[in-house]
C-alpha cells in the first residue's frame, strides 16, 4: 500500500495531494487552454474560514460539477468560473456530496492511501441551472480500460512564472506502479499540480478520471477512476438530491 501526504500552503490549503517533496504547481509543461476546447472545465474558488484556494472541476449536467473530494472540508463557500471569461462567475455551489467511502478525517491528518484515491470524488450541485452556450457545455462520463493510450488533462492550477491562463497537456494513460487495475495513472511531460485537483482526465472525448495526486519525481499522476465510481455517481444524479440550506459538505 502506498501512502501519500498532503502539502499545505496559505493559498492552496487542501488543493493538491502529493508526496512530501518538491510540489509542482500546475499542468506543467502544458499549453494555454483554447477557447473552443474543454468547454466543461471550471475553476472552483473555495472559501474555508479565512482561506481561499483553487480546485478544478468538470460540468457533467446543468446542475452538477464533478471534482475531487479532498478539495472540500466541512462547510464551504464555493464559486464557479469558466475559462472563457474567468472574471465572470457562472454558478455557485448549493451543496457538495463526497463519496461515502472517502474518509475526510484521515485526509485532515495529511495521509492519503490508494483506497482514498479510488474514491476521491465529489459532486457539486449548483444553486441555479448552468447556462450552456457555444463555449460552456457538459462532458460525457464513462469507462476507459485501454492502457498505454494517450489522453489529455487540464486545470486551473497555479501558473508557471508569468502564466495566468488554465492549461492543458497530453499524457499517456498507464497502470500505476503497483499494477492496481482499479487505480488510474498517467505519465508524461505534462503533469497535474496545485489547483489542478479535481480536474479532468479525458480520453476520446470522455471524462474517465478526476485528478487526485501526483509523484513529482516520477512524472506520475493519480486519478480517481470514473468507471470505479460510476454506480455512485449515477445514483446521485438520478436522486435529484435536494437540500434545505447552502454549502453543506457531506458523504452521501
Amino acid at each position: 500500500m502506498i501512502t501519500l501526504k498532503l502539502i499545505y500552503s496559505m493559498f492552496f490549503f487542501f488543493s493538491f495531494i502529493t508526496f512530501s517533496y518538491n510540489l509542482e504547481n500546475r499542468v506543467y509543461n502544458g499549453r494555454d487552454l483554447r477557447r473552443n476546447v474543454h468547454k466543461y472545465l471550471v475553476k472552483l474558488e473555495i472559501q474555508q474560514e479565512n482561506t481561499l484556494f483553487t480546485c478544478s472541476g468538470s460540468i457533467i449536467s446543468r446542475f452538477w460539477i464533478i471534482s475531487a473530494a479532498h478539495c472540500f472540508n466541512d462547510e464551504v463557500n464555493a464559486k464557479i468560473f469558466h475559462h472563457v471569461n474567468i472574471k465572470k462567475q457562472i454558478a455557485e455551489a448549493n451543496c457538495v456530496l463526497t463519496h461515502p467511502h472517502f474518509d475526510k478525517g484521515t485526509v485532515n491528518d495529511s495521509i492519503l492511501t490508494n483506497e482514498h484515491i479510488l474514491v476521491d470524488i465529489a459532486l457539486v450541485k449548483t444553486v441555479h441551472r448552468i447556462q450552456f452556450n457555444k463555449y460552456v457545455q457538459p462532458i460525457t462520463i464513462g469507462c476507459w480500460e485501454n492502457f498505454n493510450r494517450y489522453g489529455n488533462i487540464a486545470g486551473y492550477g497555479k501558473s508557471e512564472p508569468g502564466l495566468t491562463a488554465p492549461r492543458e497537456g497530453q499524457v499517456r494513460i498507464s497502470k500505476c506502479w503497483n499494477d492496481n487495475i482499479q487505480l488510474m495513472c498517467t505519465k508524461g511531460k505534462a503533469q497535474g499540480g496545485s489547483g489542478d485537483s479535481g480536474g479532468p482526465l479525458i480520453a476520446s472525448g470522455i471524462l474517465v478520471g478526476v485528478t487526485s495526486a501526483n509523484v513529482i519525481n516520477t512524472s506520475l499522476t493519480y486519478y480517481a477512476s470514473i468507471c470505479y465510481n460510476l454506480w455512485w455517481i449515477n445514483q446521485v444524479l438520478k436522486s435529484n438530491y435536494q437540500i434545505s440550506h447552502k454549502y453543506v459538505i457531506k458523504n452521501y
